[in-house]
């Protein structure tokens, strides 16, 4: 096997052992359930936030006509 090829195929065995401990950890930490959960807060806040401007943008775009 030439040497580039190697160096390759060290760093494909580094590559896939850091993936497998990376799966390992997020799943030992709940790390999916824990960003969701924190997503659909933000976007909760978001919505929130802005639930009058949200409002206004849907009537617009339900009242105006389509153009080309």
């Amino acid at each position: 096997m030439p040497e580039s090829e190697s160096v390759l195929a060290e760093h494909r065995e580094d590559e896939i052992a850091t993936a497998v401990a990376d799966q390992t950890c997020r799943k030992d930490v709940g790390y999916e359930d824990e960003l969701i959960q924190i997503q659909y807060r933000l976007e909760s806040d978001v919505a929130t936030r802005y639930e009058d401007s949200i409002a206004e943008l849907t009537t617009l775009m339900e009242t105006t006509p389509d153009t080309p």
